[in-house]
Order: structure tokens, then sequence, then C-alpha cells
């Protein structure tokens, strides 16, 4: 079978979550052709498993064959950032997932999901300015011709600033989101969260019960005020 018959397998069995068919199907193609979607794809099939020692020298092989791709020092932080989620936010993985992206991006500065992810290290690590600052550099001087890339930075932005309490910038930056693309559905969570977050109600209440609050808020508006002018004085003698 040839290797992209092996890719378009393995790729299928994980999006399906099939992960064990998945790994062997890359395993094959790595025989083949030592390919950086090839590693991609096994360590994202040992990451499904939780199979994190193997997912880790996978990342490691790729980046000792390959020391001069961004994108095998992007899979290694991949891996640590994985590890660091598991353990709670770790500090000592956390801050190796920090490192392989930037050695990342030093190789390819304009790589939009290696800052997204450097991005969500500095967040994890109580570092919201940096996250945010690294956003806001990227978005001024590398995405300027992806509108793609655009959307994902602003809900990005949206979504650190949200965590840090500048709700007003992080629904400027929703909003900017939408106007580029009106069906990002992350850009229009991200505004419904941010606007019940500036109402003072829970941002992961379902809809229903916020509208039920809301609904029960006016009830009580209407029996406090003079409703319909009927203030009982049909039975007042």
């Amino acid at each position: 079978m040839h290797v992209a018959a092996h890719v378009a397998k393995g790729y299928l069995n994980l999006k399906s979550k099939r992960a064990n068919e998945a790994i062997g199907a890359f395993k094959r193609a790595l025989q083949l052709a030592p390919d950086m979607r090839n590693y991609a794809g096994l360590v994202a099939g040992y990451l499904l498993l939780s199979r994190v020692k193997e997912a880790t020298a996978t990342a490691k092989e790729a980046v000792r064959l390959m020391p001069n791709s961004a994108l095998s020092h992007a899979l290694l932080g991949d891996v640590e950032a994985h590890t660091a989620g598991l353990s709670h936010g770790q500090s000592q993985a956390g801050d190796k997932a920090r490192k392989c992206y930037e050695k990342s991006l030093k190789l390819d500065p304009g790589a939009a999901g290696v800052v997204a992810a450097l991005a969500a290290c500095h967040a994890a690590a109580g570092r919201p300015e940096a996250a945010a600052e690294l956003l806001r550099r990227h978005l001024e001087t590398h995405a300027a011709h992806d509108t793609g890339v655009q959307v994902a930075l602003h809900c990005s932005l949206g979504k650190v600033l949200a965590k840090s309490k500048a709700l007003a910038d992080a629904l400027g930056h929703y909003q900017s989101a939408l106007a580029i693309y009106p069906e990002s559905e992350e850009a229009r969570r991200g505004v419904g969260r941010v606007e019940r977050l500036m109402k003072g109600q829970d941002p992961d209440a379902p809809e229903e019960e916020v509208d039920e609050d809301e609904d029960d808020d006016e009830e009580v508006e209407d029996a406090d005020g003079d409703g319909d002018g009927d203030d009982g004085s049909d039975f007042m003698g």
C-alpha cells in the first residue's frame, strides 16, 4: 500500500477515535517515509490513549531527525502541553511546552497555531498579559492576508481577555472575528459568554436557564411596579 493510503487511513481512524487502528496505519507509513505528517498522526494516536511515554518518544525522534523543522518542535510542545494538562498545569511540563513552542516560532514566526498554543501556555501559567501581547503582535505582523488566521487569533484574544476580566476588550475581539466571518461558531459562543459575564450571569449555564432567570427578573419588576395601573383602588370604598 502507498504511503498516502496509510496516512489517509490513519487520519480517518483518528477522526473516528479508533486510536489503535490509527497508530498501526501511521507506523506503517513511517516505515515507508519519515514524514512529519506521519509523526504527528502517530503522536495524536498515542495521546488519544494517554500513552504519553510513547508519544514523547515519538515526538523526540521527530526532533532528532528533523531539528530544523518548526513542526517537529511544535509536536513535542503539544506532547508536553498534554502532559501539563494531565498533571493539572504542573509548571515543569508547562515550561517545557513553552520552550518547544518558542523554538518552533524561531524557525517559523508565522505559524498561527503555534502562536495560539504558546499563548495558551502563558495563560495557563498565570501570564495573561504575555499571552495577549503575543496574540496581538502576531495579529498585527503575520495575519494580514489570511482571514482564517485573523478570526482564530481574535477568538484566542477574546478567550484570554475574558479570563483576565477585561470583558469589554474580549467582546470587541469576538465581534471583530464575527465581522470577518459571521459564521464563526467560536466567536458567536464567545460573544454569548462575555455578554453573560457582563450581566453577572453564569457563562456556562444553558441558554434556557439564563432566559428563565431573565423572565423571573422581569416578573419581579412587574410585581413591584404599577403593572397595568391596577393598584387595588377598585376595592377601596
